[in-house]
């Protein structure tokens, strides 16, 4: 799993991997009231709209799935500006282009990781808000 957040604080956002090698792209944040909205993802012109999933539990996240054979993969795997997630109303979050996600999409297409929490994590920092830079000093990243 990749997390993104702000250093010592519980992540904003994750990339998780699940046993049919689809990659799990997760908003750390409870569902809001009604109808759940949509995940928009941005990378430089590519824009990806997924339906979401709500996690509920003691830490609840927004899931939007993101097939094994879907070409945005690439386009994530590629990246080389920031990464744009706007669910709803939310801030949208910057996360930085980190080549720790085309390691990590590889491993999942690849059957290489496990669905598991048990199991180190990147942690990737990232700031929250539409006119921020994601990460400014570049992604910090710790290998758990």
């Amino acid at each position: 799993m990749i997390e993104f957040g702000p250093g010592g604080a519980a992540p904003a956002y994750s990339i998780s991997c699940d046993s049919r090698r689809n990659l799990l792209l997760q908003r750390h944040s409870a569902a809001p009231p009604g109808d759940l909205p949509q995940m928009l993802i941005t990378v430089g012109s590519e824009t990806r709209r997924l339906s979401l999933a709500s996690t509920g539990g003691t830490a609840p996240m927004l899931r939007a799935t993101l097939p094994a054979n879907d070409p945005f993969r690439g386009v994530l795997v590629a990246a080389a500006t920031p990464i744009i997630v706007r669910v709803g109303d939310a801030p949208p979050l910057a996360l930085p282009p980190s080549p720790l996600i085309g390691a990590y999409a590889l491993q999942c297409a690849e059957g290489a990781t496990q669905p598991s929490e048990a199991q180190g994590n990147g942690v990737v920092a990232v700031e929250e808000g539409a006119g921020n830079a994601a990460a400014a000093n570049g992604p910090v990243v710790n290998a758990n």
